[in-house]
C-alpha cells in the first residue's frame, strides 16, 4: 500500500499518540473522504476565531506585534501557529485555547505535568517550540498560551451568528476594550523545553522526539503494525484491524468492545492474549452491571435483565408529588450575555412533569427564556423556584446534567446578588448536592439537600438492561427498551399521549417487530427539527446569536417546547416502566 510522502503536523502527532495506524489511513484517505462536521463542532470553530480576535487585540494592547496564522516548516516538520512574534532576540508562540484557566491547577497537576484534559494542548505547544528553536537555533523560544480567565465576566460584545445556505458558519462581535483583562498570558517555556528534554513523556516510555521520528517514519512508507487496545472502540477503523488482527472472525459477533465502561486494562490483557469476543471475557472481570449486560446480548432473547432489589431500593424514599425535570442548557462565547464568564453554561429552559403516588401525571409546568443580551440562568432558577415550591415532592433527573447546571446557577447568583439572592441560593441547596467544583470555587462550602433527586440514570444502569440498548443508557435507548420489555407499559401507552405542547403524539409504534424511539416520532415544525441535544443547542445558537424573523423564532420556541417536554414525558415511562418491573411481574 503506498503512502504519500508527507511532513509531521502536530495534528498527525497526537493522531499518531493515539494510534500509528489512524494516523496513516487518515493521510492516506483525507483526499477521498467527505468530513461532515456537526453544527456544535462548527460552532465551536467559530467561537474559536472569535476567542482569537479578542487574544489578538490583548497582545496588541500589550505592545505586542504579532502575526496571525503563521506557518513554520522544517523539511521533515511543519505547524501553524495562531500567534506569534518574531523580533532580533526572541520568537514568541502563542496557543489559543478554548478551555479556561483557573488558576495553575487548572492546567497541571500536583507532580508540576501537564493534567490529563491539556496534555494534548501542550504536547502540539512542544511540537511547535521544538520545531521552531531548529529554525531559529540563535535566538530566544517562548511559548505562550492564551486563555479566558476563568472568574472574569465580559461585556456584550453584539455578537452575531450566520449560517448560510452554503453551510458557512461565522461569529462576528465587538470585540470589548481592555480585553486584556479578560485574558491571561501563560508562559509554558518551561513546560516545552521538559518535553523536548525527555523529562515528560507524551505517551508510555515514549519521548516527544521518539514519538516524532516514529511517526514521520510512518508517513514516508513505514509499514504500521496492527495493534489492537481499549482505545480502538471509538476508532471508525476498528472492523478493518479487528479483521486484519483475528483473520476469519465473526463479524456478526458480539465483541468485547461493546461492554459498557469494561476496565481498560482488563480489555488490554485479554486483546494481547488474542481475546476479543464478549463471550471470551471472564465472568470475575465484570461487575453486575456489565454481567447483566453479557448475559442479555449473548442470550438474545430479548428479556430485560433487572435487579429487582436495586429498583425498590430506589422507590423507598420518594416524596410524592414527583417532578421530573429536564434542562436545556447552552455553553457560549464569551461577550454573549451580561454577568456570565467565557464557557459558562446557562440554563434557558425547563419541563416538569408532576406525578402523583401512582405515576399518574397531574401536571406539567414549564419555562423557556430566548431572549438576547441577559444571562438566562437567573429567572431560569426564579421559574423554576415557583413551579417546585408549591410541595417537597421528590425531583427526578436523568444524569447529574440539571445538578450540574444548578451548581453553575449558584456561583452566578453568588456573584451578581439580585435582590432574591438568598431565597435563590437556599432553593438551589435544597435540591442539589454541591459538586467539586462548586466547592472549590466557595471556599469549601457544602450542604445536604432536603430534597434529594431521585437520578433515574443511576436506577437504570444498576437495576435495568435490555439487548436493544446496544451497551447505551442515554435515555434515547433506554425508553424504548422499557416499552419493549414492560407489557403493562404498552397498554398505558396504546393510546399516545397529549400534553401542553404534544398533541396525538404517538408512544408505542413497532417497525420490523421493534418498538421505534418517540423522539422518532416528534412533531416537525416549518424548518425546524429538533430531536436531539445537539440541535437544540443549534437553534438556540440561531436565536440569541442571529437575527430570525418571529415567525422563525415561533417556529424554533414551538420545537424547543416540544423537545424538552418529550425529554420529560421520557422519564416519566422510565420510571412507570421500571416501577413496574420491579413488581416481578409484567415481562
Amino acid at each position: 500500500m503506498e503512502i504519500r510522502r508527507n511532513k509531521l503536523t502536530p495534528s498527525k502527532l497526537l493522531t499518531y499518540i493515539k494510534c500509528a495506524r489512524r494516523m496513516v489511513w487518515d493521510t492516506q484517505r483525507r483526499e477521498n473522504d467527505t468530513i461532515q462536521k456537526s453544527s456544535i463542532v462548527k460552532l465551536l470553530n467559530e467561537n474559536r476565531v472569535f476567542n482569537k480576535r479578542i487574544c489578538e487585540k490583548a497582545l496588541q494592547l500589550e505592545g505586542h506585534d504579532v502575526v496571525p496564522s503563521q506557518v513554520f516548516s522544517s523539511e521533515n516538520l511543519s505547524a501553524k501557529l495562531d500567534f506569534s512574534e518574531i523580533t532580533p532576540e526572541v520568537v514568541r508562540l502563542y496557543h489559543v485555547t478554548l478551555s479556561p484557566y483557573g488558576g495553575v491547577k487548572s492546567y497541571y497537576t500536583l507532580s508540576g505535568d501537564p493534567n490529563y484534559e491539556h496534555k494534548p494542548l501542550f504536547i502540539r505547544a512542544a511540537f511547535c517550540h521544538k520545531l521552531v528553536s531548529e529554525l531559529y537555533p540563535d535566538r530566544k523560544i517562548e511559548s505562550h498560551i492564551l486563555a479566558y480567565k476563568a472568574d472574569e465576566t465580559m461585556p456584550i460584545c453584539g455578537l452575531s451568528f450566520y449560517k448560510l445556505d452554503t453551510g458557512i458558519w461565522s461569529i462576528d462581535g465587538v470585540v470589548p476594550d481592555e480585553c486584556e483583562k479578560y485574558v491571561v498570558d501563560l508562559d509554558i517555556s518551561e513546560t516545552c523545553k521538559r518535553y523536548i528534554r525527555s523529562e515528560i513523556n507524551v505517551m508510555y516510555k515514549t519521548s516527544l522526539q521518539t514519538a516524532i521520528d516514529l511517526a514521520y517514519g510512518l508517513l514516508q512508507g513505514d509499514t504500521p503494525k496492527c495493534q489492537i487496545t481499549h482505545a480502538c472502540g471509538s476508532c471508525k477503523y476498528r472492523e478493518e484491524c479487528l479483521n486484519e488482527a483475528f483473520p476469519g472472525r465473526d463479524v456478526n459477533a458480539h465483541n468485547l468492545f461493546e461492554i459498557n465502561s469494561f476496565n481498560y486494562l482488563e480489555k488490554n490483557k485479554l486483546l494481547k492474549a488474542g481475546k476479543y469476543l464478549m463471550q471470551d471475557v471472564p465472568e470475575e472481570k465484570l461487575n453486575a452491571r456489565q454481567a447483566r449486560q453479557v448475559e442479555a446480548t449473548l442470550s438474545g432473547d430479548g428479556r430485560p435483565r433487572i435487579d429487582i432489589n436495586i429498583l425498590q431500593d430506589g422507590f423507598k424514599k420518594l416524596q410524592y408529588p414527583l417532578h421530573c425535570i429536564d434542562f436545556e442548557t447552552a455553553v457560549m462565547p464569551g461577550g454573549v450575555f451580561n454577568g456570565v464568564a467565557p464557557s459558562q453554561g446557562v440554563a434557558y429552559q425547563f419541563s416538569d412533569h408532576i406525578l402523583d403516588e401512582n405515576l399518574n401525571i397531574i401536571g406539567h409546568k414549564e419555562y423557556i427564556n430566548l431572549n438576547s443580551g441577559e444571562n438566562p440562568t437567573i429567572e431560569f432558577v426564579r421559574a423554576l423556584k415557583q413551579a417546585l415550591s408549591s410541595d417537597m415532592g421528590t425531583p427526578v433527573i436523568y444524569s447529574q446534567h440539571e445538578n450540574t447546571y444548578l451548581c453553575f446557577a449558584y456561583e452566578q447568583i453568588l456573584k451578581g446578588q439580585p435582590e432574591d439572592a438568598k431565597e435563590l441560593l437556599d432553593f438551589i441547596k435544597s435540591i442539589t448536592t454541591p459538586t467539586k467544583e462548586l466547592i472549590s470555587s466557595t471556599g469549601g462550602e457544602t450542604w445536604e439537600p432536603i430534597r434529594k433527586a431521585l437520578d433515574l440514570l443511576d436506577l437504570v444502569r444498576n437495576g435495568f438492561y435490555q439487548e436493544v440498548m446496544k451497551s447505551s443508557y442515554s435515555i434515547k435507548s433506554v425508553l424504548p427498551a422499557i416499552i419493549a420489555s414492560c407489557k403493562a407499559l404498552q397498554d398505558t401507552w396504546a393510546n399516545g399521549y397529549t400534553g401542553t405542547n404534544l398533541h396525538n403524539q404517538v408512544i408505542v409504534q413497532q417497525k420490523a417487530g421493534e418498538i421505534i424511539s418517540p423522539y422518532e416520532m416528534l412533531p416537525k415544525f416549518t424548518g425546524v427539527e429538533m430531536h436531539r441535544g445537539d440541535e437544540a443547542l443549534e437553534y438556540y445558537a440561531e436565536v440569541i446569536l442571529g437575527n430570525p424573523s418571529e415567525s422563525r423564532k415561533d417556529e424554533i420556541q414551538q420545537a424547543a417546547l416540544a423537545y424538552c417536554e418529550m425529554d420529560t414525558l421520557a422519564e416519566v415511562i422510565v420510571l412507570q416502566g421500571l416501577m413496574e418491573l420491579s413488581k416481578g411481574e409484567n415481562f
